[in-house]
């Protein structure tokens, strides 16, 4: 017998607790919210959304630009052809020279452009924001029904391969009985019907578990492997009355309108500007010297101007444009209030959906129980004689649809409480977030648009002299404050101020139409 080394010994041993790694890990499984955080991180759509909202996070910067420096540099050489005997008393007249010219220019005054530009750009960031969380809510929502559809179809199947069994069972107790000549072929014919539906279920739920998988797939980036028991969501709204005031202040489409109608007001206002004066400040250095270097010459230019601009006719195209804006926030009006009603009826089919499937949840465990029940009591009065072969056959059917029901139900209950949170603007604080109790986040009365952290967007390295708050899970945050933070009038916003205004518009929309 060989006798093992410490090296082989070692080996052995890395071998074992790389095994027993493996197996605790396949043990634990997937859970729903390391589903959620990985979908977060890779998915290609949502980096997509990501990058979009990358890009118009710059549209900040460059209306800040427009009341800063213009600074521009130019130069040039110049070699003209002339006569031995022409004069030259100037630099311009050498038929040799360079200049170099620096120009800037400063605005003073913009007619209010610059910061209807501002505004108009904090608001479409705010929306680009709210747009992208909402982007963000659906992908979790899909892969919270993605990952209950995959446990749902693996319980379905292996339900579906008991009742297989247990009709296999049945068949060879009917034959059985068919040969001592106590039951008939009639028996014997409807027990291998039973069989054969049960194979062909089997083969559509092995259809349903690979289509779940591959959806699984799309959205999470990697094929289901064991994935724990989807727990129940906390910290759900008690009432429908708190579910929609909670959907007011934190729904990412009603946001998105709000962001939207902030939008279109600011872009009044950068219409209007256009017809007002502008006023700038203009300043030219230039610096002049000859190449011929038996004969240097340098000289230098400076100018300073102030120039006034007042648009006195544009044929009407100014006054056009603002009436057209007008009508643009008119329509965003309009739209914040049909998105109000909108979010109105999602949160209240979804509270009713969360108690619809809970009552469907209850009663479905008790159909199995009872289906259960009367599955044994089945068998033993067919061993004495007090059931007929097609009873049997019919409640183990029973029993399959009632257990399929119950994980539907389990799914369906499940799905209903992220859809709720969904529906008011929850979900990914609830399902990825475990702030403290008692633990209170400072927020900026004015953050930095440009700033704004998005869902499954990694931290930024926190500096020495401050460092960041830890959270769990870093994989995800969600950012619903910032993108209320970033509108200007929070308090002309909300929805009784925009449906009176509505009405309003409606009144004169009438006028319009002649009505």
């Amino acid at each position: 017998m060989k006798r093992l080394t410490s090296k082989d010994l070692g080996f052995r041993f890395g071998a074992m607790m790389l095994a027993v790694s493996m197996f605790a890990g396949q043990a634990n499984g997937e859970s729903l919210p390391d589903a959620m955080a990985t979908a977060l991180e890779t998915n290609p759509s949502l980096a997509s959304a990501r990058a979009q909202v990358r890009g118009v996070r710059e549209s900040l910067p460059l209306a800040w630009s427009e009341a800063l420096p213009q600074i521009s540099g130019n130069a040039s050489a110049t070699q003209t052809l002339r006569g031995e005997n022409t004069p030259a008393f100037t630099i311009r007249e050498q038929p040799e020279y360079w200049i170099a010219t620096l120009n800037t220019s400063t605005l003073l005054f913009g007619g209010g452009r610059v910061w209807a530009s501002t505004r108009q750009a904090r608001a479409q960031i705010a929306t680009a924001i709210a747009s992208y969380q909402d982007i963000a809510q659906t992908l979790l929502l899909d892969v919270t029904r993605a990952y209950a559809e995959v446990i749902t179809a693996r319980e379905a199947k292996l339900a579906q391969e008991q009742s297989l069994a247990n009709l296999e069972e049945q068949l060879r107790y009917v034959n059985a009985n068919v040969r001592q000549g106590f039951l008939t072929q009639t028996d014997l014919a409807q027990a291998r019907a039973r069989v054969e539906q049960a194979r062909a279920g089997l083969a559509q739920s092995d259809l349903q578990v690979v289509q779940a998988s591959e959806a699984y797939r799309r959205l999470v980036g990697h094929a289901p492997g064991e994935l724990e028991p989807t727990p129940q969501l906390e910290g759900l709204p008690g009432d429908l009355e708190t579910a929609l005031g909670i959907a007011v202040d934190n729904s990412p489409t009603i946001m998105a309108a709000v962001g939207a109608v902030q939008a279109a007001d600011a872009a009044v206002d950068v219409a209007a500007a256009n017809g007002r004066a502008r006023l700038t400040v203009d300043t030219q250095n230039s610096f002049f010297e000859t190449i011929d270097q038996r004969n240097v010459r340098e000289a230098g230019e400076d100018s300073l101007s102030v120039r006034l601009s007042i648009p006195l006719f544009s044929g009407g195209a100014i006054t056009a444009r603002t009436r057209q804006q007008r009508a643009t926030r008119s329509a965003a009006e309009f739209d914040l209030t049909n998105t109000q009603r909108e979010v109105h009826e999602r949160v209240s089919v979804a509270w009713s959906r969360v108690n619809a499937s809970q009552a469907t949840l209850n009663a479905s465990r008790v159909r199995v129980e009872a289906a259960e029940l009367a599955q044994r009591g089945m068998q033993r009065e067919q061993q004495a004689g007090l059931r007929s072969v097609i009873d049997v056959l019919n409640q183990e059917e029973e029993l399959l649809r009632a257990r399929v029901d119950l994980y539907r139900a389990e799914r369906d209950y499940l799905v209903s409480q992220r859809e709720l949170a969904a529906s008011v603007g929850r979900l990914a604080p609830l399902s990825l977030m475990e702030t403290p109790v008692g633990e209170r986040r400072r927020v900026a009365p004015r953050p930095d648009p440009r700033r704004a952290r998005l869902i499954g967007q990694a931290e930024p390295e926190a500096s020495p002299e401050a460092p960041a708050p830890q959270l769990q899970p870093a994989a995800a945050e969600a950012v619903t404050t910032p993108a209320a933070a970033l509108l200007s009038r929070p308090a002309a916003i909300r929805m009784r101020a925009h449906q009176q205004r509505a009405l309003s518009y409606q009144a004169g929309t009438r006028s319009l139409c002649g009505q």
